[in-house]
């Protein structure tokens, strides 16, 4: 099985490398990536969370004077207030960004949503990489490829709450809304600590490398410029990359939709 990326046009200089961007959860355009809520506390859990709060540091005033009970009370009001509920969220998807990245795959290579939306209107491209067998990993499905597992996102407007203990994380970490179901993704999450840095243009990016005979294929936008056409075919028409075939996307007329035929 291939399974396929598109490209902006600003990062191919990336795939010329052999590498693929890992992108931090606040970097991705779904505003509610990683933007989970976990399970309620138990009591046990809130006894602890409690104690931890009275060892930190300083209290507001007064606090020390108040009885236990209401210390307790006053504890319970604050954490089940809304806003804790949504701060908590935020700082969820704050942290985790700040430690994992996802590579986004996709089953489909001529979504005209994604070409239009990833690839700037079709000016970049869609690789495509092979991957292994599927196989059931904990309940997801996944397929092993040339940075980890990819495994496969699940579609569902019921918000699946994390478990305290993180044991539900890749299940919550790999669902999205109905919405993007189009989009027939596979992902690959990593620490951003395994990815390789590399500065472009004053920012740091995290990447993955892939090696050459897992890539299947390139396929040429609408509006890839001759100038990058030229330059991946000098690249990868080479006996270094024994698999790629060049590819392109087309407007056919018979179907109103756009297909992909061999570069000639």
């Amino acid at each position: 099985m291939t399974l396929y990326k598109y490209l902006h046009p600003s990062k191919l200089s990336l795939l010329l490398q052999n590498k693929l961007l890992l992108t931090p959860a606040r970097y991705l355009n779904d505003p509610l990536e990683f933007f989970v809520r976990t399970e309620d506390f138990t009591d046990e859990e809130l006894k602890h969370h409690f104690e931890l709060y009275e060892r930190s540091g300083p209290k507001p005033n007064g606090y020390e004077q108040l009885s236990p009970d209401l210390k307790w009370t006053l504890f319970l009001m604050a954490i089940r207030r809304e806003e804790f509920a949504a701060q908590e969220a935020t700082d969820m998807r704050e942290g985790l960004s700040g430690e994992l990245g996802i590579l986004s795959l996709t089953e489909e290579p001529c979504n005209q949503l994604m070409w239009s939306h990833y690839t700037e209107s079709g000016k970049g491209v869609a690789v495509g990489l092979f991957v292994g067998e599927e196989e059931n990993r904990h309940g997801l499905l996944a397929r092993p490829c040339s940075f980890g597992l990819a495994i496969k996102v699940t579609y569902s407007d019921e918000v699946t709450k994390l478990k305290t203990d993180f044991s539900n994380s890749a299940h919550v970490f790999c669902s999205k809304r109905l919405a993007w179901e189009y989009e027939r993704e596979w992902r690959v999450i990593k620490a951003l600590n395994e990815a390789e840095g590399v500065q472009q243009n004053d920012t740091l990016l995290y990447t993955l490398s892939f090696m050459p005979e897992h890539l299947a294929t390139i396929i040429f936008g609408l509006s890839t410029s001759q100038e990058l056409r030229s330059q991946i075919k000098k690249q990868f028409h080479s006996s270094s990359y024994p698999n790629v075939m060049l590819q392109e996307v087309f407007l056919d007329w018979r179907t109103a939709a756009i297909s992909l035929r061999p570069v000639q």
